[in-house]
């Protein structure tokens, strides 16, 4: 297979005032790759049934960083990240696949995918002493959705043939496409104290992961629907 990645990304520093600055970010890429196989089934597929992946990718990010004081420093930012899977065999999605000849044929199985993620963070981080011991105490808050949207199947009318020495079948199948979104939250609140080469780390962390399925869908089959 081929492989052509196509990376760029752009950036854009402010100093709005002394004690603020405004990061903005934005990073396209792509990978495109053409005649796909896997190891499993390289001797079992013909040229048609390889696959074009590609994989196109944007992400953004705005950061906001303010200084409160000399002992007290604060940042903000937020990104969303916007991904697309597309497989899809050469042969198309009108043929439909045929294993004779102890081969595939005519086109192969395609695959659609997005996978957004946003993301939110903050952090604060304040210094100061208690007697001859120096603290920094930090807090941190993070939040991240992502949405996998998924769908696979078979081309064509969705039924694959299979021609051996002694038997020949049928495959009947139905395309489906499945969605589930997971959310992370995560807080944090630490003290790193100093005395003289003494370092010490205290601190608590929170978290939580939940994950949903969304409703999916089953694509009927076209020359069976009473069954599939």
């Amino acid at each position: 297979s081929t492989v052509i990645l196509e990376p760029w990304s752009a950036k854009l520093n402010w100093q709005i005032s002394s004690p603020n600055a405004l990061n903005m970010y934005f990073s396209r890429s792509n990978r495109i790759e053409d005649g796909r196989n896997s190891s499993s089934t390289v001797s079992l597929r013909t040229p048609e049934t390889l696959t074009n992946l590609s994989i196109p990718t944007n992400f953004y990010k705005i950061e906001d960083n303010h200084v409160f004081s000399s002992t007290l420093f604060g940042s903000v930012f937020a990104n969303y990240q916007d991904v697309t899977y597309t497989s899809i065999p050469r042969g198309g999605l009108d043929a439909q696949v045929d294993y004779y000849d102890f081969q595939y044929h005519n086109s192969w199985f395609y695959y659609r995918a997005k996978d957004p993620q946003k993301q939110v963070n903050t952090q604060v981080s304040k210094f100061f002493n208690t007697g001859n011991m120096n603290h920094e105490v930090k807090f941190s808050f993070n939040y991240r959705t992502q949405i996998a949207d998924s769908a696979t199947g078979l081309p064509g009318d969705q039924i694959e043939g299979l021609e051996y020495s002694t038997y020949a079948l049928a495959l009947i199948s139905r395309g489906v496409r499945t969605t589930y979104r997971t959310n992370y939250i995560t807080g944090t609140l630490g003290d790193t104290m100093t005395v003289g080469n003494l370092n010490v780390n205290a601190g608590i962390r929170y978290d939580v992961q939940h994950s949903r399925n969304l409703p999916g869908e089953s694509f009927g089959n076209t020359v069976f629907p009473d069954l599939l």
